[in-house]
Protein backbone atom coordinates (compact mmCIF):
# COMPACT_ATOMS: atom_id res chain seq x y z
CA UNK A 1 0.00 0.00 0.00
CA UNK A 2 2.81 2.41 0.86
CA UNK A 3 4.60 1.60 -2.42
CA UNK A 4 1.37 2.20 -4.39
CA UNK A 5 0.86 5.56 -2.70
CA UNK A 6 4.49 6.55 -3.34
CA UNK A 7 4.18 5.63 -7.04
CA UNK A 8 1.00 7.67 -7.38
CA UNK A 9 2.67 10.65 -5.69
CA UNK A 10 5.66 10.47 -8.08
CA UNK A 11 3.33 10.28 -11.13
CA UNK A 12 1.36 13.32 -9.97
CA UNK A 13 4.54 15.23 -9.12
CA UNK A 14 6.03 14.60 -12.53
CA UNK A 15 2.76 15.43 -14.28
CA UNK A 16 2.50 18.67 -12.34
CA UNK A 17 6.07 19.69 -13.07
CA UNK A 18 5.83 18.84 -16.75
CA UNK A 19 4.20 22.27 -16.93
CA UNK A 20 5.41 24.04 -13.80
CA UNK A 21 7.62 27.09 -14.19
CA UNK A 22 8.75 29.73 -11.72
CA UNK A 23 6.37 32.62 -12.35
CA UNK A 24 5.52 35.00 -9.52
CA UNK A 25 1.91 35.82 -8.60
CA UNK A 26 0.36 38.61 -10.63
CA UNK A 27 -0.10 42.06 -9.13
CA UNK A 28 -1.47 44.21 -11.98
CA UNK A 29 -4.76 45.98 -11.26
CA UNK A 30 -6.85 48.47 -13.22
CA UNK A 31 -10.40 49.75 -13.69
CA UNK A 32 -12.82 49.37 -16.56
CA UNK A 33 -14.56 52.74 -16.30
CA UNK A 34 -16.19 53.85 -19.54
CA UNK A 35 -19.69 54.40 -18.22
CA UNK A 36 -21.91 54.32 -15.11
CA UNK A 37 -20.23 51.12 -13.87
CA UNK A 38 -16.68 50.94 -12.55
CA UNK A 39 -15.16 47.46 -12.49
CA UNK A 40 -11.83 46.49 -10.96
CA UNK A 41 -9.70 43.97 -12.87
CA UNK A 42 -6.80 41.76 -11.78
CA UNK A 43 -4.45 39.84 -14.05
CA UNK A 44 -4.66 36.47 -12.35
CA UNK A 45 -7.92 34.86 -13.34
CA UNK A 46 -9.87 37.00 -10.87
CA UNK A 47 -12.10 40.04 -11.25
CA UNK A 48 -13.84 42.85 -9.40
CA UNK A 49 -11.52 43.26 -6.40
CA UNK A 50 -7.99 44.47 -5.58
CA UNK A 51 -6.82 41.59 -3.34
CA UNK A 52 -8.19 43.49 -0.36
CA UNK A 53 -11.73 44.75 -1.00
CA UNK A 54 -14.50 44.71 -3.57
CA UNK A 55 -14.06 47.07 -6.52
CA UNK A 56 -17.28 46.96 -8.54
CA UNK A 57 -19.25 50.19 -8.22
CA UNK A 58 -22.61 51.21 -9.67
CA UNK A 59 -23.05 54.13 -10.00
CA UNK A 60 -19.38 54.55 -10.81
CA UNK A 61 -18.95 57.65 -8.66
CA UNK A 62 -20.52 56.10 -5.55
CA UNK A 63 -18.84 54.35 -2.62
CA UNK A 64 -21.43 51.56 -2.70
CA UNK A 65 -20.27 48.24 -4.13
CA UNK A 66 -22.34 45.43 -5.57
CA UNK A 67 -19.69 42.70 -6.14
CA UNK A 68 -16.81 41.76 -3.88
CA UNK A 69 -14.89 39.36 -6.16
CA UNK A 70 -15.13 37.02 -9.12
CA UNK A 71 -12.88 34.42 -10.73
CA UNK A 72 -12.56 31.99 -13.62
CA UNK A 73 -12.80 28.28 -12.80
CA UNK A 74 -11.69 25.58 -15.28
CA UNK A 75 -11.70 21.83 -14.90
CA UNK A 76 -11.41 18.56 -16.81
CA UNK A 77 -10.22 14.96 -16.60
CA UNK A 78 -7.44 13.28 -18.58
CA UNK A 79 -7.45 9.73 -19.97
CA UNK A 80 -5.94 8.42 -16.69
CA UNK A 81 -8.83 10.00 -14.74
CA UNK A 82 -6.60 12.66 -13.18
CA UNK A 83 -8.25 15.98 -12.34
CA UNK A 84 -6.91 19.14 -13.99
CA UNK A 85 -8.34 22.20 -12.29
CA UNK A 86 -7.50 25.90 -12.25
CA UNK A 87 -9.48 28.37 -10.13
CA UNK A 88 -9.22 31.35 -7.86
CA UNK A 89 -11.32 32.62 -4.97
CA UNK A 90 -9.46 35.08 -2.73
CA UNK A 91 -5.86 33.79 -3.15
CA UNK A 92 -5.93 32.75 0.51
CA UNK A 93 -3.94 29.59 -0.13
CA UNK A 94 -2.19 30.59 -3.32
CA UNK A 95 -2.57 31.02 -7.07
CA UNK A 96 -3.57 28.94 -10.06
CA UNK A 97 -3.01 31.57 -12.79
CA UNK A 98 -0.03 33.60 -13.97
CA UNK A 99 0.50 36.30 -16.57
CA UNK A 100 1.57 35.69 -20.15
CA UNK A 101 0.90 33.51 -23.21
CA UNK A 102 1.90 29.88 -23.80
CA UNK A 103 3.65 28.48 -26.84
CA UNK A 104 2.00 25.73 -28.87
CA UNK A 105 3.59 23.07 -26.66
CA UNK A 106 1.94 24.49 -23.58
CA UNK A 107 5.08 26.05 -22.13
CA UNK A 108 5.74 29.60 -21.00
CA UNK A 109 8.81 31.77 -21.41
CA UNK A 110 9.40 32.71 -17.78
CA UNK A 111 10.42 36.22 -18.82
CA UNK A 112 6.90 36.77 -20.11
CA UNK A 113 5.37 36.32 -16.66
CA UNK A 114 6.50 39.76 -15.60
CA UNK A 115 6.31 41.41 -19.01
CA UNK A 116 2.65 40.50 -19.44
CA UNK A 117 1.57 41.29 -15.88
CA UNK A 118 -0.18 44.42 -17.11
CA UNK A 119 -3.19 45.67 -19.08
CA UNK A 120 -3.47 47.33 -22.47
CA UNK A 121 -6.24 49.90 -22.97
CA UNK A 122 -7.78 51.68 -25.90
CA UNK A 123 -10.90 53.77 -26.50
CA UNK A 124 -13.42 54.48 -29.22
CA UNK A 125 -12.13 58.07 -29.29
CA UNK A 126 -8.67 56.83 -30.30
CA UNK A 127 -10.06 54.40 -32.86
CA UNK A 128 -12.48 56.94 -34.33
CA UNK A 129 -9.70 59.51 -34.64
CA UNK A 130 -7.45 56.96 -36.34
CA UNK A 131 -10.13 55.84 -38.82
CA UNK A 132 -10.84 59.45 -39.74
CA UNK A 133 -7.14 60.15 -40.32
CA UNK A 134 -6.66 56.93 -42.25
CA UNK A 135 -9.65 57.61 -44.47
CA UNK A 136 -8.27 61.02 -45.42
CA UNK A 137 -4.88 59.74 -46.52
CA UNK A 138 -4.50 55.95 -46.38
CA UNK A 139 -1.42 55.75 -48.60
CA UNK A 140 0.72 58.27 -46.69
CA UNK A 141 -0.20 57.66 -43.07
CA UNK A 142 2.76 57.44 -40.67
CA UNK A 143 3.21 56.14 -37.13
CA UNK A 144 3.02 59.72 -35.89
CA UNK A 145 -0.58 59.85 -37.15
CA UNK A 146 -1.66 56.86 -35.04
CA UNK A 147 -2.82 57.17 -31.40
CA UNK A 148 -0.41 55.53 -28.97
CA UNK A 149 -2.99 53.01 -27.71
CA UNK A 150 -3.33 51.63 -31.25
CA UNK A 151 0.37 51.82 -31.99
CA UNK A 152 1.17 49.77 -28.87
CA UNK A 153 -1.75 47.31 -29.11
CA UNK A 154 -0.14 43.88 -28.40
CA UNK A 155 -1.47 42.09 -31.46
CA UNK A 156 0.30 39.54 -33.62
CA UNK A 157 3.12 40.96 -35.72
CA UNK A 158 2.78 44.58 -34.57
CA UNK A 159 6.00 46.20 -35.93
CA UNK A 160 5.47 49.35 -33.81
CA UNK A 161 5.28 47.62 -30.43
CA UNK A 162 8.24 48.87 -28.38
CA UNK A 163 7.73 47.60 -24.81
CA UNK A 164 9.34 44.21 -25.49
CA UNK A 165 9.51 41.54 -28.18
CA UNK A 166 6.08 40.02 -28.81
CA UNK A 167 5.85 36.28 -29.47
CA UNK A 168 4.77 35.37 -32.99
CA UNK A 169 1.27 34.16 -32.14
CA UNK A 170 -2.32 35.34 -31.82
CA UNK A 171 -2.65 37.83 -28.97
CA UNK A 172 -4.95 40.87 -28.70
CA UNK A 173 -7.87 40.90 -31.20
CA UNK A 174 -7.95 43.28 -34.15
CA UNK A 175 -9.64 43.97 -37.46
CA UNK A 176 -7.31 42.82 -40.22
CA UNK A 177 -8.01 45.30 -43.01
CA UNK A 178 -5.78 43.67 -45.62
CA UNK A 179 -6.28 40.08 -44.39
CA UNK A 180 -2.56 39.36 -44.02
CA UNK A 181 -2.90 37.92 -40.50
CA UNK A 182 -0.63 40.57 -38.97
CA UNK A 183 -1.48 43.75 -37.07
CA UNK A 184 -0.26 47.03 -38.49
CA UNK A 185 -2.35 50.20 -38.10
CA UNK A 186 -0.54 51.74 -41.09
CA UNK A 187 -2.45 49.16 -43.16
CA UNK A 188 -5.80 50.17 -41.63
CA UNK A 189 -5.84 47.60 -38.80
CA UNK A 190 -7.37 48.58 -35.45
CA UNK A 191 -8.32 46.93 -32.11
CA UNK A 192 -11.70 45.21 -31.91
CA UNK A 193 -13.71 43.12 -29.45
CA UNK A 194 -13.08 39.94 -31.40
CA UNK A 195 -10.89 39.06 -34.40
CA UNK A 196 -12.20 39.80 -37.90
CA UNK A 197 -15.09 41.92 -36.60
CA UNK A 198 -15.22 45.69 -36.89
CA UNK A 199 -17.08 46.11 -33.58
CA UNK A 200 -15.30 48.08 -30.88
CA UNK A 201 -16.40 49.67 -27.61
CA UNK A 202 -15.90 52.98 -25.84
CA UNK A 203 -13.23 51.34 -23.68
CA UNK A 204 -11.48 48.02 -24.26
CA UNK A 205 -8.90 46.45 -21.95
CA UNK A 206 -6.88 43.37 -22.92
CA UNK A 207 -4.64 41.07 -20.88
CA UNK A 208 -3.48 37.46 -21.02
CA UNK A 209 -2.85 34.76 -18.41
CA UNK A 210 -2.34 31.00 -18.12
CA UNK A 211 -2.47 28.14 -15.62
CA UNK A 212 1.04 26.82 -16.33
CA UNK A 213 3.35 29.40 -14.74
CA UNK A 214 3.78 27.57 -11.44
CA UNK A 215 2.28 24.92 -9.15
CA UNK A 216 -1.44 25.27 -8.42
CA UNK A 217 -1.52 26.27 -4.77
CA UNK A 218 -5.14 27.49 -4.74
CA UNK A 219 -6.85 24.24 -5.79
CA UNK A 220 -4.01 21.71 -5.75
CA UNK A 221 -5.14 20.61 -9.21
CA UNK A 222 -2.93 19.53 -12.07
CA UNK A 223 -2.52 22.26 -14.74
CA UNK A 224 -4.69 22.10 -17.81
CA UNK A 225 -2.29 23.86 -20.17
CA UNK A 226 -4.73 26.73 -20.77
CA UNK A 227 -3.98 30.19 -22.14
CA UNK A 228 -6.68 32.83 -21.60
CA UNK A 229 -6.81 36.02 -23.63
CA UNK A 230 -9.19 38.38 -21.83
CA UNK A 231 -10.95 41.47 -23.17
CA UNK A 232 -13.11 43.65 -20.90
CA UNK A 233 -15.20 46.30 -22.60
CA UNK A 234 -17.99 48.80 -21.97
CA UNK A 235 -20.15 51.32 -23.80
CA UNK A 236 -21.17 54.85 -22.82
CA UNK A 237 -23.99 57.12 -23.99
CA UNK A 238 -26.65 54.45 -24.21
CA UNK A 239 -29.55 54.27 -21.76
CA UNK A 240 -29.12 50.52 -21.27
CA UNK A 241 -25.46 49.78 -22.00
CA UNK A 242 -24.05 52.57 -19.84
CA UNK A 243 -24.80 50.46 -16.74
CA UNK A 244 -23.39 47.15 -18.02
CA UNK A 245 -19.88 45.70 -18.46
CA UNK A 246 -18.71 42.86 -20.71
CA UNK A 247 -15.91 40.27 -20.65
CA UNK A 248 -14.85 38.04 -23.55
CA UNK A 249 -12.39 35.29 -22.62
CA UNK A 250 -10.63 33.31 -25.35
CA UNK A 251 -9.60 29.92 -23.94
CA UNK A 252 -6.81 28.30 -25.97
CA UNK A 253 -6.03 24.75 -24.90
CA UNK A 254 -2.30 24.05 -25.27
CA UNK A 255 -2.25 20.65 -23.53
CA UNK A 256 -0.87 17.61 -25.33
CA UNK A 257 -3.77 15.17 -24.75
CA UNK A 258 -7.57 15.44 -24.95
CA UNK A 259 -9.22 16.79 -21.81
CA UNK A 260 -12.51 15.06 -21.04
CA UNK A 261 -15.59 16.58 -19.37
CA UNK A 262 -14.16 20.07 -19.57
CA UNK A 263 -16.20 22.81 -17.87
CA UNK A 264 -15.63 26.53 -17.42
CA UNK A 265 -17.26 28.53 -14.66
CA UNK A 266 -17.46 32.00 -13.19
CA UNK A 267 -17.31 32.25 -9.42
CA UNK A 268 -18.94 35.40 -8.03
CA UNK A 269 -19.03 36.74 -4.48
CA UNK A 270 -21.79 39.34 -4.85
CA UNK A 271 -21.96 41.86 -2.03
CA UNK A 272 -24.99 43.95 -2.93
CA UNK A 273 -24.22 46.96 -0.76
CA UNK A 274 -24.52 45.48 2.73
CA UNK A 275 -23.22 41.95 2.15
CA UNK A 276 -25.08 40.39 5.09
CA UNK A 277 -28.62 40.42 3.67
CA UNK A 278 -28.41 39.01 0.13
CA UNK A 279 -30.42 36.39 -1.76
CA UNK A 280 -29.42 34.77 -5.08
CA UNK A 281 -31.22 33.02 -7.90
CA UNK A 282 -31.05 32.26 -11.60
CA UNK A 283 -32.98 32.71 -14.82
CA UNK A 284 -32.35 29.51 -16.78
CA UNK A 285 -34.10 30.75 -19.92
CA UNK A 286 -31.73 33.72 -20.27
CA UNK A 287 -28.57 32.17 -18.72
CA UNK A 288 -28.39 34.65 -15.85
CA UNK A 289 -27.42 34.23 -12.21
CA UNK A 290 -28.40 37.15 -10.02
CA UNK A 291 -28.26 38.68 -6.55
CA UNK A 292 -30.97 40.75 -4.91
CA UNK A 293 -31.65 42.00 -1.42
CA UNK A 294 -33.34 39.64 1.04
CA UNK A 295 -35.50 42.42 2.51
CA UNK A 296 -36.72 45.93 1.75
CA UNK A 297 -33.88 47.84 3.42
CA UNK A 298 -30.16 47.54 2.72
CA UNK A 299 -28.83 48.83 6.01
CA UNK A 300 -25.56 50.40 7.06
CA UNK A 301 -23.04 52.79 5.59
CA UNK A 302 -22.17 50.23 2.88
CA UNK A 303 -25.82 49.64 1.95
CA UNK A 304 -28.08 51.04 -0.75
CA UNK A 305 -30.75 52.04 1.75
CA UNK A 306 -34.29 51.72 0.36
CA UNK A 307 -33.23 52.24 -3.30
CA UNK A 308 -31.87 48.75 -3.91
CA UNK A 309 -30.84 47.43 -7.34
CA UNK A 310 -30.25 43.85 -8.50
CA UNK A 311 -27.16 42.56 -10.28
CA UNK A 312 -27.02 39.70 -12.75
CA UNK A 313 -24.26 37.83 -14.54
CA UNK A 314 -25.25 36.56 -17.98
CA UNK A 315 -23.37 33.94 -19.99
CA UNK A 316 -23.45 35.38 -23.50
CA UNK A 317 -21.34 32.67 -25.13
CA UNK A 318 -20.38 29.47 -23.37
CA UNK A 319 -18.49 26.26 -23.93
CA UNK A 320 -19.59 24.45 -27.07
CA UNK A 321 -20.07 20.71 -26.85
CA UNK A 322 -18.61 18.28 -29.37
CA UNK A 323 -21.61 18.82 -31.65
CA UNK A 324 -20.88 22.55 -31.71
CA UNK A 325 -23.89 23.47 -29.55
CA UNK A 326 -23.32 26.34 -27.12
CA UNK A 327 -24.17 25.20 -23.60
CA UNK A 328 -24.07 28.74 -22.19
CA UNK A 329 -25.12 28.32 -18.53
CA UNK A 330 -25.16 24.58 -17.82
CA UNK A 331 -25.36 24.97 -14.04
CA UNK A 332 -25.93 27.44 -11.20
CA UNK A 333 -25.19 26.91 -7.53
CA UNK A 334 -24.75 28.99 -4.43
CA UNK A 335 -22.66 27.75 -1.54
CA UNK A 336 -22.26 28.84 2.03
CA UNK A 337 -19.33 30.50 3.75
CA UNK A 338 -18.56 27.46 5.89
CA UNK A 339 -16.90 24.06 5.54
CA UNK A 340 -19.92 21.78 5.32
CA UNK A 341 -20.63 19.69 2.20
CA UNK A 342 -22.45 22.82 0.92
CA UNK A 343 -19.66 25.21 1.84
CA UNK A 344 -16.35 26.60 0.60
CA UNK A 345 -14.33 24.34 -1.72
CA UNK A 346 -11.26 22.93 0.01
CA UNK A 347 -9.82 20.32 -2.37
CA UNK A 348 -9.33 19.88 -6.09
CA UNK A 349 -12.35 17.60 -6.17
CA UNK A 350 -14.51 20.22 -4.43
CA UNK A 351 -13.88 22.80 -7.14
CA UNK A 352 -14.61 20.30 -9.89
CA UNK A 353 -17.72 18.97 -8.13
CA UNK A 354 -19.25 22.43 -8.13
CA UNK A 355 -18.43 22.79 -11.84
CA UNK A 356 -20.20 19.45 -12.40
CA UNK A 357 -23.33 20.52 -10.46
CA UNK A 358 -22.55 18.38 -7.43
CA UNK A 359 -21.96 19.10 -3.78
CA UNK A 360 -18.56 18.56 -2.21
CA UNK A 361 -19.53 15.06 -1.09
CA UNK A 362 -20.39 14.09 -4.69
CA UNK A 363 -24.18 14.16 -4.29
CA UNK A 364 -26.14 16.04 -6.98
CA UNK A 365 -27.92 19.32 -6.45
CA UNK A 366 -31.61 18.56 -5.85
CA UNK A 367 -34.73 20.60 -6.42
CA UNK A 368 -36.35 22.26 -3.41
CA UNK A 369 -35.28 23.31 0.06
CA UNK A 370 -31.61 24.19 0.21
CA UNK A 371 -30.74 21.96 -2.77
CA UNK A 372 -29.23 19.20 -0.67
CA UNK A 373 -30.47 15.68 -0.03
CA UNK A 374 -33.68 15.82 -2.09
CA UNK A 375 -35.12 13.32 -4.55
CA UNK A 376 -35.01 15.26 -7.85
CA UNK A 377 -31.57 16.10 -9.26
CA UNK A 378 -31.20 19.53 -10.86
CA UNK A 379 -28.45 21.65 -12.36
CA UNK A 380 -29.94 24.99 -11.29
CA UNK A 381 -30.60 26.28 -7.81
CA UNK A 382 -33.38 28.82 -7.12
CA UNK A 383 -34.64 29.24 -10.71
CA UNK A 384 -37.99 30.69 -9.59
CA UNK A 385 -39.13 34.30 -9.38
CA UNK A 386 -38.55 35.63 -5.85
CA UNK A 387 -41.65 35.04 -3.71
CA UNK A 388 -43.60 33.30 -6.50
CA UNK A 389 -45.22 30.44 -4.54
CA UNK A 390 -45.24 28.23 -7.63
CA UNK A 391 -41.46 28.38 -8.03
CA UNK A 392 -38.33 27.61 -6.04
CA UNK A 393 -36.51 30.66 -4.70
CA UNK A 394 -34.86 31.82 -1.52
CA UNK A 395 -37.90 33.94 -0.77
CA UNK A 396 -40.29 31.00 -1.11
CA UNK A 397 -38.04 28.90 1.12
CA UNK A 398 -38.06 31.72 3.70
CA UNK A 399 -34.26 31.60 3.93
CA UNK A 400 -32.32 33.94 6.16
CA UNK A 401 -30.54 36.56 4.00
CA UNK A 402 -26.77 36.24 4.39
CA UNK A 403 -23.42 36.64 2.63
CA UNK A 404 -23.83 34.68 -0.61
CA UNK A 405 -21.49 33.47 -3.31
CA UNK A 406 -22.44 31.61 -6.49
CA UNK A 407 -21.02 29.79 -9.51
CA UNK A 408 -22.27 29.77 -13.11
CA UNK A 409 -20.85 26.86 -15.10
CA UNK A 410 -20.69 26.08 -18.82
CA UNK A 411 -19.86 22.63 -20.23
CA UNK A 412 -19.29 19.66 -20.68
CA UNK A 413 -17.13 18.90 -23.67
CA UNK A 414 -13.91 17.18 -24.71
CA UNK A 415 -11.08 19.60 -25.46
CA UNK A 416 -8.48 18.66 -28.03
CA UNK A 417 -4.97 20.13 -28.29
CA UNK A 418 -4.90 23.61 -29.88
CA UNK A 419 -8.70 23.89 -29.61
CA UNK A 420 -10.22 27.27 -28.77
CA UNK A 421 -13.36 28.02 -26.78
CA UNK A 422 -15.03 31.33 -25.94
CA UNK A 423 -16.41 32.19 -22.50
CA UNK A 424 -18.20 35.52 -22.82
CA UNK A 425 -20.22 37.10 -20.03
CA UNK A 426 -21.80 40.37 -18.97
CA UNK A 427 -22.44 41.95 -15.58
CA UNK A 428 -25.92 43.46 -15.67
CA UNK A 429 -27.26 46.17 -13.38
CA UNK A 430 -31.01 46.53 -12.80
CA UNK A 431 -31.81 49.98 -11.45
CA UNK A 432 -33.82 50.27 -8.19
CA UNK A 433 -36.93 51.57 -9.95
CA UNK A 434 -37.24 48.21 -11.75
CA UNK A 435 -37.66 46.31 -8.48
CA UNK A 436 -40.39 46.23 -5.87
CA UNK A 437 -38.91 44.94 -2.62
CA UNK A 438 -39.27 42.87 -0.49
CA UNK A 439 -40.53 40.45 -3.20
CA UNK A 440 -39.23 41.83 -6.49
CA UNK A 441 -40.45 40.29 -9.73
CA UNK A 442 -37.73 40.25 -12.37
CA UNK A 443 -39.27 40.19 -15.86
CA UNK A 444 -36.62 42.69 -16.98
CA UNK A 445 -33.99 39.93 -17.38
CA UNK A 446 -35.76 38.92 -20.60
CA UNK A 447 -35.46 42.45 -21.99
CA UNK A 448 -31.84 42.68 -20.86
CA UNK A 449 -31.05 39.37 -22.54
CA UNK A 450 -32.65 40.42 -25.81
CA UNK A 451 -30.46 43.51 -25.91
CA UNK A 452 -27.21 41.78 -24.96
CA UNK A 453 -27.83 38.89 -27.34
CA UNK A 454 -28.36 41.38 -30.17
CA UNK A 455 -25.12 43.11 -29.24
CA UNK A 456 -23.27 39.78 -29.39
CA UNK A 457 -24.71 39.17 -32.85
CA UNK A 458 -23.27 42.50 -33.99
CA UNK A 459 -19.88 41.67 -32.43
CA UNK A 460 -19.81 38.21 -33.98
CA UNK A 461 -20.59 39.50 -37.46
CA UNK A 462 -17.37 38.97 -39.36
CA UNK A 463 -17.11 41.87 -41.75
CA UNK A 464 -15.31 42.38 -44.99
CA UNK A 465 -12.47 44.91 -44.82
CA UNK A 466 -13.49 48.55 -44.55
CA UNK A 467 -13.97 50.29 -47.87
CA UNK A 468 -11.27 52.79 -46.99
CA UNK A 469 -8.80 49.95 -46.68
CA UNK A 470 -9.48 48.49 -50.10
CA UNK A 471 -6.99 48.93 -52.91
CA UNK A 472 -9.52 48.55 -55.76
CA UNK A 473 -11.37 51.85 -55.43
CA UNK A 474 -13.36 51.20 -58.61
CA UNK A 475 -15.17 48.35 -56.90
CA UNK A 476 -15.14 49.74 -53.35
CA UNK A 477 -14.92 53.53 -53.37
CA UNK A 478 -13.33 55.62 -50.65
CA UNK A 479 -16.38 56.61 -48.59
CA UNK A 480 -16.16 58.51 -45.31
CA UNK A 481 -18.86 59.70 -42.96
CA UNK A 482 -18.60 62.25 -40.17
CA UNK A 483 -18.68 61.22 -36.51
CA UNK A 484 -20.02 62.52 -34.24
CA UNK A 485 -23.15 63.55 -36.15
CA UNK A 486 -25.18 66.54 -35.04
CA UNK A 487 -27.82 67.82 -37.49
CA UNK A 488 -26.48 66.39 -40.75
CA UNK A 489 -24.64 63.39 -42.15
CA UNK A 490 -21.74 64.44 -44.40
CA UNK A 491 -20.84 61.55 -46.70
CA UNK A 492 -17.54 62.20 -48.51
CA UNK A 493 -17.02 60.08 -51.60
CA UNK A 494 -14.09 59.65 -53.97
CA UNK A 495 -14.08 57.66 -57.21
CA UNK A 496 -17.64 56.39 -56.65
CA UNK A 497 -20.17 55.94 -59.47
CA UNK A 498 -22.92 58.56 -59.63
CA UNK A 499 -25.72 56.29 -58.53
CA UNK A 500 -28.27 55.65 -55.79
CA UNK A 501 -27.11 54.50 -52.35
CA UNK A 502 -28.66 53.58 -49.01
CA UNK A 503 -27.44 54.72 -45.59
CA UNK A 504 -28.67 52.17 -43.04
CA UNK A 505 -28.25 52.70 -39.30
CA UNK A 506 -28.61 50.02 -36.62
CA UNK A 507 -28.78 50.58 -32.88
CA UNK A 508 -26.46 48.72 -30.53
CA UNK A 509 -29.06 45.97 -30.15
CA UNK A 510 -28.80 45.30 -33.89
CA UNK A 511 -32.22 46.69 -34.88
CA UNK A 512 -32.52 48.71 -38.11
CA UNK A 513 -33.62 52.22 -37.06
CA UNK A 514 -33.08 54.23 -40.25
CA UNK A 515 -32.85 53.49 -43.97
CA UNK A 516 -32.13 56.57 -46.11
CA UNK A 517 -32.11 56.32 -49.90
CA UNK A 518 -30.00 59.03 -51.54
CA UNK A 519 -28.35 60.00 -54.80
CA UNK A 520 -24.56 60.12 -54.60
CA UNK A 521 -23.12 63.55 -55.33
CA UNK A 522 -19.70 64.27 -56.83
CA UNK A 523 -17.78 64.92 -53.62
CA UNK A 524 -19.98 65.31 -50.54
CA UNK A 525 -23.58 64.29 -49.96
CA UNK A 526 -25.40 66.07 -47.11
CA UNK A 527 -28.32 64.26 -45.47
CA UNK A 528 -30.63 65.57 -42.75
CA UNK A 529 -30.50 63.55 -39.54
CA UNK A 530 -33.89 61.87 -38.96
CA UNK A 531 -35.70 63.28 -35.92
CA UNK A 532 -36.25 59.82 -34.40
CA UNK A 533 -32.51 59.12 -34.02
CA UNK A 534 -31.55 59.82 -30.43
CA UNK A 535 -28.10 60.49 -29.08
CA UNK A 536 -25.98 57.35 -28.85
CA UNK A 537 -23.88 54.76 -30.64
CA UNK A 538 -24.98 53.31 -33.97
CA UNK A 539 -23.57 50.92 -36.55
CA UNK A 540 -23.99 51.87 -40.20
CA UNK A 541 -23.73 50.43 -43.68
CA UNK A 542 -23.63 52.31 -46.97
CA UNK A 543 -24.90 50.15 -49.81
CA UNK A 544 -25.75 50.53 -53.45
CA UNK A 545 -29.43 50.45 -54.30
CA UNK A 546 -28.97 46.82 -55.34
CA UNK A 547 -27.90 46.00 -51.75
CA UNK A 548 -24.26 45.45 -52.59
CA UNK A 549 -22.48 46.51 -49.41
CA UNK A 550 -19.83 49.19 -49.88
CA UNK A 551 -18.69 50.11 -46.39
CA UNK A 552 -19.72 49.77 -42.76
CA UNK A 553 -18.61 51.01 -39.38
CA UNK A 554 -19.60 52.66 -36.11
CA UNK A 555 -20.84 56.19 -35.60
CA UNK A 556 -21.80 58.50 -32.74
CA UNK A 557 -24.83 60.80 -32.81
CA UNK A 558 -24.68 63.81 -30.48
Amino acid sequence: MQKTFLLLFVILFLTQNHFAQNCAPTTAFTFLEANRAKAGLLNGGDFFWDLNSGQYYVPADSITKCIFAGALWLGGVDAMDNLHVAAQTYRQTGNDYWAGPLDNNGNIDEANCGLFDRFWKTTSADIDAFLTTYAQNPTNITAEDVPESLLQWPAKGNPHFTDFSLPNQDLAPFFDANSDGLYNPLNGDFPTIRPYSQAYADQMIWWIFNDVGNIHTETGGLPLGMEVGALAYAFADDAFLEYQTFYRLTLRYKGSEPLIDFVAGLFVDPDLGNYQDDFVGCDTLHNIGFVYNGDAMDEGSAGYGAAIPAVGVQVLEGIKNNEGIDNKMSGFVYYNNNFTPQGNPETTKDFYSYLQNKWKDGTPFTYGGDGYGGDTPTNYMFPGEPCNPNGWSEGVEDNTPEDRRFLLSSGNTTLFPQQEQIFHFAVLYAKPELLNYPCPAMPFWADFSEKTDSLVQVINTVEEPLGIAQTNILLTPDIRINSPVQDYFYIHTANAPMETYRLKLYNVQGALVSDILYQNEKNTTILKRPANLLKGIYFYTIESAENERRINGKIMLD
